[in-house]
């Protein structure tokens, strides 16, 4: 049987590296090692930074380990968490007296560098014939700010990004698997499921992906070419079949306990950042094409797609294509995000570093080694790849020299509302209702009863229609008659107020607020200049 056209240009790449498969092999493992070291210092620049909705977590998986339950606010069943099994590993760093802050970091980073590792071996499997192009993944990983950052940010990102790679690496074996290879894909999906909303929907499309793909694969041939066994498609199916009806009865399990224990259908994270209409699908586009643009550009990441253009991708190529353009899809309905270096795409990175690093190989395949066009090809790849190094280096020293330097003085805004949390535990007393718009920081520092003004664990706000930190009902929010309300503002002494958190915002344009609350406190935040207001109810 005839080779097809991809593969034989991959073949003639792998005659010109004469080099014995062991020397390769050593050499390919030691840049690796190099890319991991990168990796970990690229992330100890960010580790003092920690995003105000991890202490979220950290809220929930304090009150798990108390007894509490999954609750944010003792007795109110409220699902304001979009990571399940990250609360579960928190509380169970609470439960041990450890620092849950620290310990999601430390895990975060593993989890991150892990995923270094499973782009390479992904770049692999999507080319059988690969040479040492393929530690271009764990390369771009490493040098982009968008996985490293959210690494050590105190969430769940990396370790959603390590579980989705290592489920497709696990999904696309070229053969049909054993019993423990399908329970190792199986686990991998139920961690997947329970890490983060859209989970079930992407480990439900890797399992119908793998019907569909995989077992067409083992159908008609193997990776090297040669017809495979009618008895082997048929294990294949059997196979299939297994793992989606165990993962259907036991993600099923746990969705009817979530449903009956929250007694919602979906988590109130999700009311609270969908309902944008138009102008979210607008955002979740712009929000797309910036990452493009800070990435490498629309052509760097257009070469993902040339082993498309030639005859030959393999089925683990259809599949991880499949799922990068799916999961670009529902960042753009979910609106995007509004964490620096695009939370939401560092999900997907490690799969999209394979892409990049398998369509490179190709390209430069193309071209018969010791040639002229061979030599102007290579160049060319070369000033691409400096030109994108450059490009992401800019893009990630701008917000270095914002954050950063916020960060070190501990003046970033989850430092700022930690000491409000801190004040709060000492100036109130543990009974006391505090509102405000980030409820993070503060409501693990303060550990007193908070009413999010933004909706992440209030389902009556997040139920509005409106973008996700545009909703607000200031009157609602009085009718709670919380004991404070924060508000932050750009003013200065608490005149002038210029508030650009729309919750805040409505809230002081309402009379009624000014009636019932006076000033008890401004204090500057120094992020971004603002200052803190305190409003105490009236007696």
């Amino acid at each position: 049987m005839s080779v097809t056209p991809l593969r034989e240009e991959l073949g003639m790449m792998e005659t010109a590296a004469a080099a014995s498969p062991k020397t390769r092999r050593a050499l390919a493992w030691g840049l690796v090692v190099v890319a991991l070291a990168i990796f970990y210092f690229h992330a100890r620049i960010y580790w003092a930074w920690t995003e105000d909705d991890a202490f979220i977590t950290y809220r929930y998986a304090r009150n798990v380990a108390s007894g509490h339950g999954f609750v944010f606010n003792p007795g109110e069943r409220v699902e304001g968490y979009s990571n399940f099994v990250w609360v579960l590993l928190m509380a169970a760093v609470e439960r041990s007296g450890n620092d849950p802050e620290r310990l999601s970091k430390i895990i975060g980073l593993a989890a991150g560098m892990l995923s270094l590792v499973l782009s390479w071996r992904l770049v692999q499997r999507l080319l059988p014939r690969h040479g040492l192009t393929s530690v271009l993944a764990p390369y771009y990983l490493a040098i982009s700010p968008v996985l490293v950052t959210h690494s050590v940010a105190g969430l769940e990102s990396s370790t959603f990004a390590m579980l989705l790679i290592a489920a497709v690496l696990v999904a696309v074996q070229p053969r049909p698997p054993r019993l423990r290879h399908s329970a190792l894909l199986l686990l991998l999906l139920l961690l997947l499921s329970a890490s983060r909303p859209e989970g079930p929907l992407f480990a439900f499309l890797i399992l119908l992906l793998r019907g569909t793909l995989m077992v067409r694969e083992w159908a008609f041939t193997t990776p090297l070419g040669r017809f495979a066994d009618a008895g082997e498609a048929q294990a294949g199916r059997r196979a299939v079949l297994r793992e989606t009806l165990a993962w259907v009865v036991l993600f099923g399990a746990y969705y009817a306990w979530r449903w009956s224990y929250f007694d919602d259908p979906f988590p109130n994270t999700f009311y609270a950042k969908t309902n944008g209409g138009l102008h979210g699908v607008i955002d979740g586009v712009q929000y797309t094409l910036d990452f493009m643009r800070d990435g490498g550009g629309v052509l760097f990441m257009a070469v993902a797609l040339v082993p498309m253009l030639l005859r030959g991708a393999s089925a683990a190529y259809w599949m991880g294509l499949t799922l990068l353009l799916a999961y670009t899809g529902f960042v753009v309905v979910a609106g995007g995000d509004w964490m620096y270096h695009y939370r939401f795409y560092a999900h997907l990175l490690p799969l999209l570093a394979a892409f990049l690093a398998a369509g490179i190989e190709v390209v430069l395949a193309l071209a018969q080694p010791k040639t002229l066009r061979a030599s102007l090809l290579y160049a060319t790849t070369a000033l691409v790849l400096l030109a994108t190094l450059v490009g992401i280096g800019n893009t990630e020293l701008r917000t270095a020299r914002i954050v950063l330097p916020a960060v070190q003085s501990h003046n970033y805004l989850s430092q700022n509302y930690e000491e409000l949390g801190l004040w709060f535990r000492e100036h109130s007393d543990p009974d006391v209702t505090v509102a405000i718009s980030d409820v993070g920081a503060l409501g693990y520092f303060s550990e007193r009863r908070v009413l999010d003004m933004f909706g992440l664990i209030d389902p009556h706000i997040a139920r509005l229609r409106g973008r996700i930190h545009y909703k607000a009902d200031p009157r609602y929010v009085l009718s709670r008659e919380p004991d404070y309300i924060v508000l932050v503002s750009l003013n200065d002494e608490g005149a002038g107020y210029s508030f650009q958190r729309i919750p805040d915002y409505t809230m002081n344009a309402l009379p009624e607020f000014h009636e019932q609350y006076e000033l008890l406190r401004t204090t500057p935040q120094h992020w971004h200049n603002e200052y803190v207001l305190v409003y105490r109810r009236k007696v």
